[in-house]
């Protein structure tokens, strides 16, 4: 069956067209951001197809077969972003000329000068100058923006880009992305979705096929992941999580050396989605451990992640090395067992199920001199008879973070890779008979959770007391700190009506010190 359309036609549902689409001169197609359009092959031939996205949603069109552009014919994509961060954006339809898109006033980009908010990556450029951005003073590395690959892109306020071209060059039903470079040691590429769907990029189950499964050996084992960029940090997604890419979002990853390489991005893989939000789709239940770090106006974090086949040694796929972004404030974690593998910072390491006692785990810690950080954690499905310890070997002490943070001040000396270390424990991982060990006498029942929306509820405090409220974004960046007084008949706050929808990380500090960290959602 051939379906042709010279007609202006708006979907607001799911339509599924077996064979052929037309879309001749005077026709249009608008997908909206609820969407989803389905065909075998796609001809758009003077005519036009329209999908847009909003802040919790992306139109989808998938062509199983061929699609093509003719005779003035184009495909657009209109990408929301809810925020004025870089994101690492790949355009969704091919032949979108970056001068062009640059011009294009609707899109808002950020500038600096001569300079403007739409930046290619070149790994062949010394650290802290990898990004080379668009000058409107000279050219531009690209004419276009190549398929399948990631730009960074700053708008000056939340709202689209709009990109307009064809559909993707298919060579052997996929999309192949040319890797290669002239550097050494730095393999670290940008790459992205280059259809207008969303792409599997990993999954907890190892039958199910994926963007990572599908190019595994040509990363490098200790970096086997796609690394997302939030604004602020690189999360590596492996196959610890079930996750999706959307249309037009892009990643980094890490190959195994500087030979020429084609990262293959298989056509089969198009799906259709209905998401909650939009960009780095996350599913998936497992034991974890979250460990935080904060100076007070920024946080790092570091994950631990808990399965029946972790290991204390490599494991490629699972154990995510962490891309260096220059940030003041890292935390990251060591191999426990190294042995015969290199062995980098880990932003993600995953252990067994079957050893949480026996398992301690080595910290790796970047922070500014004489500036107190303090640590804590959020667990996740961990047994309830554990607590989480950090050790101090430096100072040959241990503190029970189950109870209350632990806080430090470094001199450059003190800063080093083997001074802490993490423990899973049910008890105190070292005699403390000498005093080594440091107790608090807090009321471990102080808790706080949201109630509702914007409103946080807190517990086990009875007399009037002075709680220090400090909020961070996703990112890391510090979005709220205040005082407040609370007791147990005014227990309840209200977080400012500002905030926007999205994950914080939300840190209160009583007047012990203690502190009490946890994830809480504004919707």
């Amino acid at each position: 069956m051939r379906t042709y359309f010279n007609l202006f036609l708006t979907l607001t549902t799911s339509l599924c067209l077996a064979q052929t689409t037309t879309v001749s001169t005077g026709g249009s197609i608008t997908i909206q951001s609820t969407s989803s359009w389905s065909t075998s092959d796609l001809s758009v031939s003077g005519g036009s197809v329209v999908i847009n996205s909003d802040a919790t949603n992306s139109g989808t069109l998938i062509a199983t077969g061929t699609g093509s552009t003719s005779s003035g014919g184009t495909i657009a994509y209109n990408r929301y972003l809810d925020d004025t961060d870089y994101h690492i954006i790949s355009s969704p339809v091919e032949g979108q000329a970056v001068t062009t898109f640059v011009n294009n006033d609707d899109n808002t980009l950020a500038t600096s000068g001569t300079l403007v908010g739409v930046g290619k990556y070149d790994n062949a450029n010394a650290k802290g100058s990898r990004w080379e951005w668009y000058d409107t003073a000279s050219s531009f590395a690209d004419v276009n923006f190549n398929t399948g690959e990631g730009y960074a892109i700053r708008r000056t306020f939340p709202g689209t880009l709009s990109f307009e071209g064809g559909y993707p060059t298919i060579e052997t039903g996929e999309v192949k992305v040319t890797l290669s470079t002239e550097a050494n040691r730095h393999f670290w590429y940008m790459v992205g979705n280059p259809f207008t769907a969303y792409i599997p990029a990993s999954s907890t189950n190892q039958s199910t096929n994926t963007l990572l499964s599908h190019n595994i050996d040509l990363l490098d084992e200790a970096f086997a992941a796609l690394y997302f960029f939030d604004g602020e940090f690189w999360t590596p997604v492996n196959s610890t999580t079930d996750t999706f890419i959307a249309p037009g979002q892009a990643f980094a990853v890490r190959m195994v050396d500087n030979n020429p390489y084609e990262f293959r991005i298989p056509q089969s893989f198009q799906e259709h989605r209905t998401e909650t939000e939009n960009f780095y789709k996350e599913t998936g239940l497992l034991s974890k451990l979250t460990l935080y770090t904060t100076d007070g106006d920024r946080l790092a974090r570091t994950v631990v992640i808990y399965t029946d086949n972790g290991t204390e040694a490599l494991d490629p796929g699972y154990d995510a090395g962490t891309f260096e972004g220059g940030q003041a404030l890292t935390l990251d974690t060591k191999l426990i067992d190294p042995i015969g593998t290199q062995n980098p910072n880990f932003s993600i390491q995953v252990l067994s199920n079957m050893h949480y006692e026996k398992q301690v785990i080595p910290l790796a810690i970047n922070s500014t001199v004489d500036k107190e950080i303090s640590f804590s954690y959020e667990a996740e499905n961990l047994p309830s008879y554990l607590d989480v310890y950090l050790e101090d070997r430096l100072n040959k002490k241990f503190y029970n973070l189950s109870e209350r943070s632990a806080s430090f001040t470094f001199s450059q000396e003190e800063i080093q890779t083997n001074r802490f270390f993490i423990h899973t424990n049910s008890a105190i991982p070292e005699d403390d008979s000498e005093g080594d060990f440091q107790d608090s006498s807090a009321d471990i029942a102080f808790d706080f959770h949201k109630l509702q929306d914007k409103t946080l509820y807190f517990e086990g405090i009875d007399q009037n007391e002075p709680l220090r409220i400090i909020v961070y974004n996703i990112s890391g960046l510090k979005v709220l700190e205040s005082s407040i007084p609370i007791s147990a008949e005014n227990n309840e706050i209200k977080l400012p009506a500002t905030l926007a929808q999205g994950v914080y990380i939300a840190i209160v500090q009583r007047k012990d010190g203690q502190i009490t960290t946890k994830k809480i959602i504004i919707q």
